[in-house]
């Protein structure tokens, strides 16, 4: 078993409605045992405010995963999109799958690996065998305004004391 270090939070902004999408998301919240990865449905209320908060257009979010990377401080959000958001989210994961997000990928120029995330990204609605599971099986995914702000907070329980 290897040991993994905690990474910063990533917020995984993605089509939610799609059921590959929600595979992918079911198979990357089982090797991110770091639990950095955040996932929020791209028509969710959460969504549509990081839509909103970095002027990404709901077209361009049901095409294409999106990563706001450092996504704790929110003055220095890094925003990704296509093959670089996947090298982002990858890079997260535990091994071996952390690999896919290593040096080697990231020197595939983005155009050429952009054209095999849209490939994949074009025919998604047809591959077969996943579902959108119901919310109390979606770990780690925020939905809510209220949501959000709890993750900004770092998930601060309130304070219970009189």
């Amino acid at each position: 078993m290897d040991t993994e270090s905690k990474s910063a939070p990533c917020l995984v902004l993605f089509d939610g409605d799609c059921n590959f999408c929600n595979g992918i998301v079911e198979f990357l919240q089982k090797r991110d045992h770091g639990e950095c990865l955040y996932f929020v449905p791209s028509r969710s209320e959460a969504g549509e405010e990081i839509m909103r908060r970095h002027g990404i257009s709901p077209q361009e979010a049901e095409q294409t995963v999106i990563a706001v990377e450092n996504s704790r401080d929110r003055g220095h959000e890094r925003i990704s999109s296509r093959s670089t958001a996947t090298l982002a989210i990858a890079s997260r994961l535990s091994l071996p799958w952390r690999l896919l997000g290593s040096a080697p990928f990231r020197h595939i120029p983005r155009p050429l690996r952009d054209a095999v995330y849209n490939t994949i990204s074009e025919n998604r609605r047809w591959a077969p065998g996943f579902r959108v599971p119901p919310p109390e099986q979606r770990p780690r995914q925020l939905v809510t305004h209220a949501d959000l702000e709890a993750f900004y907070r770092g998930w601060e329980a309130p304070d219970s004391s009189p």
